[in-house]
């Protein structure tokens, strides 16, 4: 098979059938399904399980709870495509989502294929309209550009919107026993990158809002997220990428302002303000250009500015991000293309 596409699944019951059925329904035909059954507590395991009946394309994996990051690494470590594709088990995907993915990931012979995504809440109202838009296409230390400067949305980190060659996790697993997975992960995939294609079509639908999910789950994000962003930015540094890396600590600045602004328990607050201001004293003691250094001040001393002001802080982002993207333009590290 061409394509291993890879359906973690925990105690979702009620979403998992319409998700396996919209991977079923895929115009292009040439794939493995991996159901995942991360240790469900509910019927999860039984519906998996009624679904190896159903077509001969589905493998399932019944394993202890251990996470997304599990759960995906043990579809990997079975994976027998040469292309990757991950779903999350209460989400869909367009019909035709990996038949447009495999064509431009091969006409363009790149390392990965993003596509854009689309939210919702009621199935019936998803809209399924495909437009063949222009693709952009980028090498993999671009796509870090883009993400960390959050250009024309591909700041999303996210896993189940890409497909990607098999040949990218040789050396690469996601994090075990955290949530934000995705922030530690997806830079280190673009940078062994050679060329990334970015698609405008939203082929990829995630269920927004629902109750349980780990998006919306305990306190433990907010200190998931932090470690995330704190590994990126060690990643950078560790390869000589000293811009994205100050740009990476600012970010992390404006992600403490965020998680201390939101309602988390006192002894959260207090030690989330002291690891903040640690982490303001370390930039103001680096060699971070001073645009970073006064917003990060601005973020830590100041917040009601970076919570409540919207405009404010476009302006003051646009200045950040002023000599990454002139130095972009410049051609000093490349621009995408229109295609």
């Amino acid at each position: 098979m061409k394509v291993s596409i890879i359906i973690p699944i925990y105690n979702i019951s009620s979403y998992a059938p319409a998700c396996i059925d919209s991977v079923i329904a895929q115009t292009y035909t040439n794939i493995e399904i991996i159901l995942v059954d991360d240790g469900s507590t509910d019927s999860c395991p039984k519906i998996c399980d009624s679904y190896i009946q159903k077509d001969n394309r589905i493998k399932v994996i019944h394993r202890s709870n251990g996470g997304l990051s599990a759960a995906r690494n043990s579809g990997i470590e079975v994976a027998k495509g040469e292309y990757i594709y991950f779903v999350d088990g209460d989400d869909l995907v367009h019909p035709e989502c990996i038949e447009r993915l495999v064509r431009n990931i091969e006409n363009y012979s790149a390392d990965m294929v993003i596509c854009a995504t689309q939210a919702f809440l009621d199935e019936a109202k998803i809209n399924y309209s495909v437009i063949d838009k222009n693709v952009d296409i980028y090498d993999g230390k671009q796509m870090c550009q883009r993400l960390m400067y959050g250009m024309d949305g591909s700041d999303d980190v996210i896993a189940w919107n890409k497909l990607y060659k098999r040949s990218l996790f040789d050396s690469i697993r996601y994090p075990e026993g955290m949530v934000y997975e995705d922030t530690a992960t997806t830079h280190r995939l673009y940078w062994i990158s050679d060329k990334v294609v970015f698609l405008r079509d939203e082929l990829a639908f995630y269920r927004s809002k629902r109750a349980g999910s780990i998006t919306h789950s305990g306190n433990k994000r907010y200190r998931d997220s932090l470690k995330a962003a704190q590994m990126r930015i060690d990643f950078f540094k560790k390869n000589g990428e000293f811009e994205l890396a100050c740009q990476g600590e600012y970010l992390l600045c404006n992600d403490y302002t965020r998680f201390i602004h939101e309602k988390v328990n006192l002894e959260d607050v207090i030690n989330l303000k002291k690891e903040q201001k640690e982490l303001l004293k370390k930039i103001r003691k680096s060699k971070n250009p001073i645009s970073k250094k006064i917003l990060s001040f601005i973020a830590t001393y100041i917040p009601f500015i970076w919570l409540k002001a919207d405009n404010v802080k476009t302006i003051i982002h646009t200045f950040v991000s002023w000599k990454g993207e002139t130095l972009r333009i410049l051609g000093r590290n490349g621009s995408g293309k229109n295609n």
